[in-house]
């Protein structure tokens, strides 16, 4: 491959079309003998991209499906057109790791406690949004719908034109349940995504479907939180009126170390330390150090006066009112062993 048809590339987010391979002086056996050898992959009818590329992770993968969905449209770097990559695919492009409700993966007891640490795949088609005011279509693995686009919710993302990152979110939050809206909340603002932008863009889709929902997830949001447990965790404490708490909380425990506690209620001297198998699995080193270093390190947390509350996604999902009561009755004790 010559070197203009490498420029061509990098103009379109590393993909080419066959009539631009013919025009930089690459002719139809010499890329017919690239495919053959596999230098050169076909990603959708007569646009292609090199096998380096395409090999090399989900989410360059997913941005060459997304820019070969956008040439098959007439798309071209120096004159966008009213098509974005947006929803799942922009996702994906940012970065954000789906909730399994909000990727569309089936829902069972098996992935309560794993659910926030599944591999992410990548979405299995390309979703586009599209200013005009078109009909929402579904072909050849890609969806386009319509949408009021506002150019400050537009940006070029690795040669890539997507939603932005706050309404990137505030599309999924619409679509989702509380639970996964504010697990992507909460991964947004981590990202780097303004809040008071997300809370801007949440406003300005309030009175469409869903919107209400993702405007007061935005206000709620805290880039802080680590994990989707954490999230559900806030969310449930706040539905059952406990006080407001704050993630990643630092305390130094008996021996002057350093402890985070996933969830602080400061005032009243609790932590809550929301748990999945997954935590206790090889992958982290043999569980029973692993078991063993937990256990240390919630002896020093309660050494300097802290209550700890250990809680899981099934207790959480499914019993929410037992998990606030757990921590109430924390809070009980906190209160008796402070006041002595």
């Amino acid at each position: 491959m010559n070197p203009r048809l490498f420029e061509v590339m990098h103009r379109q987010a590393g993909v080419f079309t066959g009539q631009q391979a013919a025009n930089t002086g690459l002719s139809r056996d010499e890329l017919r003998s690239l495919l053959r050898r596999r230098e050169v992959v076909r990603v959708r009818r007569n646009i292609f991209t090199t096998a380096a590329l395409w090999d090399s992770d989900v989410t360059v993968r997913h941005r060459i499906e997304s820019a070969a969905a956008l040439l098959a449209r007439e798309w071209r770097p120096e004159a966008p057109g009213p098509l974005v990559v947006g929803h799942r695919s922009a996702a994906c492009l940012w970065g954000l790791r789906l909730p399994w409700a909000v990727a569309g993966q089936p829902g069972g007891d098996a992935k309560l406690d794993t659910v926030t640490t599944s591999e992410h795949s990548g979405p299995t088609g390309v979703e586009l949004v599209s200013a005009d005011r078109c009909k929402r279509t579904y072909r050849a693995g890609v969806s386009v719908r319509p949408a009021h686009l506002p150019p400050s919710h537009v940006v070029n993302r690795d040669g890539v034109p997507l939603t932005s990152l706050a309404r990137t979110a505030v599309d999924l939050m619409r679509e989702s349940d509380r639970i996964n809206a504010l697990i992507v909340a909460d991964q947004s603002v981590r990202l780097g995504c303004p809040k008071s932008e997300l809370i801007e863009v949440a406003e300005y889709c309030a009175g469409w479907r869903g919107g209400r929902q993702a405007l007061d997830l935005a206000r709620f949001a805290d880039g802080r939180a680590e994990s989707g447990a954490e999230s559900l965790a806030r969310l449930v404490a706040r539905d059952f009126g406990l006080p407001p708490c704050v993630p990643q909380y630092e305390i130094r425990d008996a021996r002057g170390r350093r402890r985070r506690l996933d969830i602080a209620f400061v005032d009243r001297w609790t932590a809550v330390e929301p748990d999945g198998k997954v935590k206790y699995n090889r992958r982290f080193g043999d569980p029973s150090e692993v078991l063993w270093e937990e256990k240390l390190r919630e002896d020093g947390i309660r050494d300097v006066g802290w209550e700890v509350v250990r809680t899981t996604w099934v207790e959480l999902l499914r019993e929410p009112q037992r998990f606030a009561g757990r921590v109430l009755a924390a809070f009980a004790r906190s209160e008796r062993r402070h006041a002595c």
